[in-house]
């Protein structure tokens, strides 16, 4: 998890978050030791006519905290944007 040991560290954008879905830092904290495990792996590989096909694999498992399922739901929803413009960025196409 993007987390830091003492709240103060945490980045200011996870802040803001947490206080979107209504959840203090110190249930943060409480909850952490339920956090489910999360993987995310990229991968790249080239393909002929100087292309490439990315593909990105986030593999939790487990159940954690309640406001962890809003963190997934947000994480698989955002990843659609970013890799919008990933796309227009390198001039490519989805497929």
């Amino acid at each position: 998890w993007p987390i830091a040991e003492r709240a103060d560290d945490i980045p200011a954008g996870m802040v803001e978050w947490f206080d979107s879905i209504g959840v203090s830092l110190d249930e943060v904290y409480r909850g952490l030791p339920s956090i489910t495990p999360l993987a995310t792996e990229f991968l790249v590989e080239s393909e002929s006519g100087g292309s490439c096909v990315i593909r990105v694999v986030s593999s939790s498992f487990g159940s954690g905290s309640d406001w962890e399922r809003e963190f997934f739901a947000e994480m698989t929803s955002g990843w659609s944007g970013y890799l919008d413009q990933l796309v227009k960025h390198l001039g490519g196409s989805v497929s």
